[in-house]
Formats: C-alpha cells, sequence, structure tokens
C-alpha cells in the first residue's frame, strides 16, 4: 500500500517537480492504505474461515460413511477391478 504512494511521489520527483504533501494529504493518503489494508486483511480471513468450514463439512460427511458402514447401513463399493461391470484387463 505504502509502496504505491512512494513510487508516485518518487515518479513526481523524477518529473522535476518537487512535490510537497501536506500534513493532511499525508495523513489522509496513510488513513486510505490502512483502510485498504484492513479490508484485505478481512477478505482472507474470510476466505480462510470458508475453507476451514468445507474441510470440517467433509470431516463430518466422511465420518458419517465410516459410521453407516461400521453399522452395516451400507457397503462400501467393491474396488473397480472387482466389480462386476468392469472391463477385464489383458
Amino acid at each position: 500500500m505504502q509502496s504505491a504512494l512512494v513510487e508516485e511521489v518518487g515518479r513526481e520527483f523524477r518529473r522535476g517537480r518537487k512535490q510537497s504533501m501536506s500534513v493532511r494529504e499525508q495523513e489522509q493518503r496513510k488513513q486510505e492504505a490502512l483502510r485498504k489494508a484492513k479490508e484485505v486483511e478481512k477478505r482472507i480471513e474470510r476466505r480462510m474461515r470458508e475453507t476451514d468450514r468445507r474441510a470440517h463439512e467433509a470431516e463430518l460427511r466422511a465420518e458419517e460413511v465410516r459410521r453407516r458402514i461400521e453399522t452395516g447401513d451400507v457397503e462400501p463399493r467393491p474396488l473397480p477391478g472387482m466389480r462386476e461391470d468392469s472391463i477385464p484387463s489383458d
């Protein structure tokens, strides 16, 4: 965030125009950079929570399948080579 500001000021300086910013402008730019950084942080946190939620749901589904197999509610599918409809290998 701050590097963009540094690059902008550097370009102005290289063009021969030494641009001075008031304290007010500096504070506004600082606040804008902080706001953008917080937005990025919130977006990253939201994505991490979503990923964690999906992983937890997958674990719950896997546990449910294990429980159903162990109690005999469901028979596990046979391996691909052992199924009746599989094409025999030569």
